[in-house]
């Protein structure tokens, strides 16, 4: 008896997807939206998120200091795997200007004097713009310049807290008073490509 429904019901699905099938098939619209727009949608999310974060996203420079400090900074941007440094600039004109023709999605600005205010902790302030039109690229973007400029932020602290005589370990201590350990839920790698 199980076996007679278990036919039955095999029949039904047979007779469903061959019904769906040539639903999809008999116009090449259906076909698109149904089969090749959603392969395609993965491909793309595959090949932006393939190893969980967004890597190679093309940016500029714009150092106006054109010092030691300054080339540093550039440095660490360009080995930063979630930029890609493709243009360096003169002015900020121009980089705006390849930012709204979507040439980069963002682009960094050391301005003129930056190491001497650096130096003597007078208001050296590193300003980056990003295009967030696009809300995964530009918020990538964001956090990346957040995490590599971090430690280029802390840099003038680090100096005088070394002039005045203070340990490595006790400048580790005000600087980083508490470390944080996530641990988020459902996703511990932080991998974008699970939801793929």
């Amino acid at each position: 008896m199980k076996d007679k429904e278990f036919g039955y019901a095999m029949k039904a699905l047979r007779m469903v997807i061959r019904r769906e099938w040539h639903r999809m098939t008999s116009r090449r619209l259906y076909l698109g939206v149904c089969v090749v727009l959603p392969l395609l949608c993965l491909f793309f999310m595959a090949t932006i998120f393939g190893n969980g974060q967004m890597e190679n996203i093309p940016v500029g420079i714009v150092d106006l200091d054109n010092t030691a400090t300054s080339r540093n900074i550039s440095q660490r941007i360009s080995a930063a795997p979630t930029f890609r440094v493709t243009k360096h600039f003169t002015d900020e004109a121009n980089a705006r200007r390849a930012l709204q023709r979507k040439d980069i999605y963002g682009y960094l600005v050391i301005p003129p004097r930056f190491e001497q205010k650096a130096v003597t902790g007078t208001g050296a302030t590193l300003t980056y713009y990003y295009h967030y039109a696009l809300l995964s690229v530009g918020s990538e973007l964001m956090a990346a310049f957040e995490n590599t400029l971090a430690p280029v932020a802390l840099s003038p602290i680090v100096m005088q807290a070394e002039a005045l005589g203070v340990s490595g370990e006790q400048i580790q201590t005000f600087l980083l008073p508490v470390e944080a350990s996530t641990h988020p839920l459902y996703n511990p790698d932080m991998d974008y490509s699970i939801y793929l």
